[in-house]
């Protein structure tokens, strides 16, 4: 069983030989109950299987579905979400609570295997939202004495069943000081969305070490974005 280690002033040592005599169990096994109760986990198990979907490139894609143990309450099925390939995967799998350990591991395996099911306790919005990998497409617009880019952001589901985002904002500063504001975006990233904005060329934002960045669709409405049939 692995271990945690918990630090306790000497002041708080009485509450806890108090907690131990009262609950009759281990401090370990209280504090346990004690995140349960204030985390809206869910137990789910997380199934990850290679997919045809999306595939980039030869890149072998996956399908990571949230299946969970017990009643839910809703009865809703989850749905699955399709990742292009081995790093988008490992970003996507540490995004929704795996471990870097875990997440290097489940990829591992996945090269000697068709699936992987790994047991665990997730945010329960993290097992039920969509999604979003989020896309800038520049559009020219040109007004006799002066032209400039507009930028359409898209967000496009990498979950089945999830819709198309979409906003337009009418200037690429526009755009840059939102992803700022709202996703903390480093400089060096922002300047190198410009550069290929000014440069007529589409760009998907990108996470650490290249991967995908994936959304949720509250932080979608946070940039402004709406379902694409609104």
């Amino acid at each position: 069983m692995p271990n945690k280690t918990l630090y306790v002033r000497d002041s708080d040592l009485p509450l806890w030989d108090l907690a131990q005599i009262k609950f009759g169990e281990s401090i370990s096994s209280v504090f346990a109950r004690f995140l349960r109760e204030k985390l809206p986990t869910l137990d789910v198990f997380v199934h990850i299987v290679r997919s045809t979907h999306q595939s980039l490139g030869n890149e072998c894609g996956f399908a990571v579905m949230f299946a969970p143990v017990g009643p839910t309450g809703s009865g809703n099925p989850m749905k699955p979400h399709y990742i292009p390939g081995g790093e988008q995967l490992f970003c996507f799998l540490r995004d929704v609570g795996f471990t870097d350990e875990g997440a290097s591991q489940a990829v591992s395996d996945l090269k000697k295997q068709e699936s992987v099911a790994v047991r665990m306790n997730l945010e329960r919005s993290v097992t039920t939202t969509n999604f979003y990998a989020l896309n800038f497409r520049p559009i020219p617009v040109d007004a006799g004495r002066q032209s400039w880019q507009k930028v359409e952001a898209l967000g496009l589901p990498i979950s089945a069943g999830g819709k198309r985002w979409s906003a337009t904002f009418h200037d690429i500063d526009r755009l840059l000081s939102t992803l700022s504001d709202q996703l903390g975006s480093p400089n060096a990233q922002l300047a190198a969305i410009r550069r290929s904005l000014i440069a007529g060329q589409e760009v998907q934002l990108g996470g650490v070490t290249g991967c995908q960045f994936v959304v949720s669709e509250d932080l979608l409405i946070k940039l402004g974005l709406l379902p694409a049939d609104e």
